[in-house]
């Protein structure tokens, strides 16, 4: 009786040919080519016979081909994952470089407050530099320009009221820390790692398997001990203001990486195989942030803020500039190109290295005390993120299909 194609591929595995053919021999040509057979069985007609099940799934998770009948055959090829590997790493270091910008934000606000302008003054002004550094950025850019051409409204629309939402956050934020210790509301504003986890379980790319939750837990750990201690009888309002910014900050990203194209189960580099985000991060960028300008402009002028250049301090100029450029414009699109390619919940889970920055930057530069709690939650924060990068990659979850 005549080998079946199914028992000729699953000896492949194993090395048999010999074993299954009644006449005619094998060549020892690659498993990826498929097969060389002489004899009764022609090459030609094997490859006819062949090609239903030449059709093979890639699962990256996994270190082998699989057919369709489920055998091992040969090992990955490299050359044939280079290209999403890439683009994962890539995702990786933009949310970290996003971390790292909204980072520096505190150092900047340290000076921007020395010269005595307030919170919502600092919020304006912080924005309208974010928004002339996006817009020069997409200018200097032909292929951003041709695209903000072919925009169309609806989806202007969208992307001003996100850029929008982004000013709940900082106001809920500011608000918050007026009446509470700054350690306690960044204690708070934490959270959002884990909120934007459990939201994308049904609006975006969810954490799959027990070592992407594990590695969400060791960093929330780590952040707590990175902040440090909480004071005794603080204000109960003041709390419950707090709590609201993880909850803003969440929204506001689950936003973002729907803008960029991510859906339940897909991130925007799934559903675009490859290509990014659906609007690039130079547009998306420029025009949400200029709804978040627009926003707090009308805010900071109903409470008659200083918003002309000749009533705002010469010693508050360089924080401004310095928080617009690097803790808005750079973190923010940073942040958004990070969610396109990785999806919301792991680039979230990344930009936890910003307390890190935070308390680097308290050290060098403001002469701030490092204690050995927080040298153990700066560990734990890193641990918890490399931990992450060895889960089960979002990208290669998805069986691709190709033609081997």
């Amino acid at each position: 009786m005549v080998a079946s194609m199914w028992e000729i591929l699953a000896a492949s595995a194993n090395g048999t040919y010999d074993s299954l053919v009644p006449f005619g021999r094998y060549s020892g040509r690659s498993l990826i080519e498929g097969p060389r057979w002489h004899g009764a069985w022609s090459e030609r007609s094997v490859r006819r016979r062949n090609a239903p099940v030449r059709r093979r799934t890639i699962l990256r998770d996994r270190a082998w081909l699989l057919d369709r009948a489920g055998h091992r055959t040969c090992p990955r090829s490299p050359a044939s994952l280079s290209a999403m590997d890439r683009r994962r790493v890539v995702g990786i270091a933009l949310g970290a470089i996003s971390g790292v910008a909204y980072g520096t934000g505190p150092l900047f606000a340290k000076s921007v407050y020395g010269a005595g302008l307030d919170w919502i003054a600092l919020l304006a002004w912080r924005f309208f530099f974010a928004l002339l550094v996006s817009w020069l950025w997409l200018l200097v850019q032909p292929r951003a320009r041709a695209e903000l051409r072919l925009l169309d409204r609806r989806t202007t629309g969208r992307l001003l009221f996100t850029g929008a939402t982004f000013i709940l956050t900082a106001s809920v934020y500011y608000a918050a820390i007026e009446r509470i210790p700054t350690s306690l509301e960044a204690l708070l504003m934490y959270a959002y790692p884990a909120v934007v986890a459990v939201l994308s379980m049904r609006l975006g790319y969810p954490f799959r398997g027990k070592l992407a939750w594990g590695s969400l837990a060791v960093v929330l750990v780590g952040a707590v001990l990175t902040i440090g201690g909480i004071e005794a009888g603080v204000d109960q309002l003041g709390v419950a203001i707090g709590a609201l910014s993880p909850l803003a900050y969440a929204i506001y990203i689950i936003l973002a990486a729907w803008m960029a194209g991510e859906r339940p189960g897909q991130t925007a580099d799934m559903r675009s195989k490859g290509k990014g985000a659906e609007v690039s991060p130079p547009v998306a960028g420029a025009v949400m942030m200029t709804g978040t300008w627009l926003t707090m402009f009308v805010i900071a002028a109903a409470a008659r803020e200083p918003l002309v250049p000749t009533e705002v301090p010469m010693a508050a100029w360089p924080g401004l500039f310095g928080i617009g450029l690097f803790a808005a414009a750079i973190a923010i699109q940073a942040f958004y190109a990070s969610v396109a390619r990785i999806g919301a919940a792991q680039a979230s889970l990344i930009a936890t290295v910003e307390p890190l920055v935070v308390i680097a930057l308290g050290v060098t530069f403001l002469g701030e005390m490092l204690t050995r709690l927080q040298v153990l939650g700066a560990l734990l924060v890193l641990i918890g993120v490399l931990l992450a990068q060895t889960a089960t990659p979002a990208e290669s979850r998805k069986a691709v299909l190709e033609e081997v």
